[in-house]
């Protein structure tokens, strides 16, 4: 009797075994050395990555909305430092704007700006 189960079909996409016959592409399922997943089980993959998909993108939107506003922060530090006058003062205030900096880069970056 033979104990391996009946596919019907695979999805084997950029494989070594893409060529090879249904026998080979079961054992190397079962040696695990390349990811398989049934055709059956590829929509319930899709919506659960596209699900996770849309949570990410919420969340960079949060985090985005949080890099802006410390860069405001940081550039409100750097002014008021400045205006002190100090050697002191206004080394804090180069701090405060290259992160400032930094981070409107990295904004600019994520709105599509650079």
């Amino acid at each position: 009797m033979n104990d391996k189960p009946k596919v019907v079909a695979w999805m084997v996409n950029y494989t070594p075994f893409a060529k090879e016959s249904q026998a080979d592409i079961y054992r190397a399922e079962q040696q695990h050395k390349q990811p398989l997943i049934r055709l059956s089980d590829h929509e319930a993959v899709r919506e659960a990555l596209e699900v996770r998909i849309a949570e990410l993108a919420l969340d960079a939107v949060g985090l985005l909305d949080n890099l802006i506003e410390a860069a405001k922060v940081l550039r409100k530090y750097e002014a008021l430092h400045r205006a002190k006058g100090t050697a002191d003062s206004e080394a804090k205030a180069e701090i405060n704007a290259e992160l400032a900096t930094r981070f409107e880069a990295t904004i600019a970056k994520a709105k599509g700006e650079s």
